[in-house]
């Protein structure tokens, strides 16, 4: 298959998994072989192929969706689940939350986005939507940027709009580890980055001074992570033991 082809920059494991729920999604049949090269117009900022809108101060709406998203987090930490949220917003309305799930559902594909698109899925078919249509007037306020299997997702459903917290230095798939070049999606993505990191990175610290119950013993972490309450803190270590 063509997707096969052209995904060997991915790492394995990641490919699988995004493989694996798109086969389940059904959103599309093939990917075509060409890749339109966009213009500097094409783009506010595009070093990635994203658009990078980078606001100084966000709408307060926005921020009520925002902390939406925290809120779902925070309900992942309550069981046990690393601390990522998200919610889909369209018409200015919420209509799809996702939290992580992978623990408790054993399913390492369960990540907050992958949660909420399923979700939005029912959405849709309760209201006789098509999920592409709505994905491409929608917005996604997520705690932390998606990794590589949910931002390939995003990519190929055509979401409009990205707001995230903090960046995901370990497996970030929008700027930090890959692009929509990696993808080979001819798709551009308004995306805000690293809107609220302070917070991101203060319930990552939280979860993992706690430790994940469920995290193999040889892939726990021994070292503790510096005390800062600075804004400016750098989250990359609190990636190396979250698979996020």
């Amino acid at each position: 298959m063509v997707i096969c082809r052209r995904m060997n920059m991915i790492r394995s494991r990641e490919e699988q998994r995004w493989k694996y729920w798109l086969a389940q999604m059904f959103v599309f049949d093939e990917l075509t072989s060409s890749t339109t090269v966009h213009s500097k117009a094409d783009a506010t900022f595009s070093v990635t192929g994203a658009i990078y809108s980078l606001r100084p101060e966000m709408r307060v709406s926005e921020r009520i969706f925002l902390d939406a998203a925290f809120a779902m987090a925070q309900e992942a930490i309550d069981n046990n689940e690393v601390p990522v949220g998200c919610v889909f917003v369209y018409a200015n309305e919420i209509i799809a939350r996702g939290r992580n799930d992978v623990n408790r559902s054993r399913n390492p594909t369960n990540h907050a986005e992958m949660c909420a698109l399923e979700q939005l899925k029912s959405w849709c078919a309760q209201r006789g939507e098509q999920l592409e249509e709505i994905l491409r007037e929608a917005t996604l306020y997520v705690t932390l940027e998606p990794c590589i299997m949910c931002a390939c997702a995003l990519y190929y459903l055509r979401l409009k709009r990205i707001v995230y917290g903090a960046a995901n230095e370990r497996f970030g798939g929008l700027h930090s580890v890959a692009d929509r070049h990696k993808y080979c999606s001819e798709h551009l993505i308004d995306i805000d980055a690293n809107v609220d990191q302070e917070r991101a990175v203060k319930m990552l610290k939280q979860f993992y001074e706690t430790q994940n119950p469920f995290c193999p013993e040889e892939k726990r972490k021994v070292k503790k992570p510096k005390k800062c309450d600075s804004a400016d803190a750098e989250p990359t270590d609190l990636f190396a033991v979250f698979d996020v």
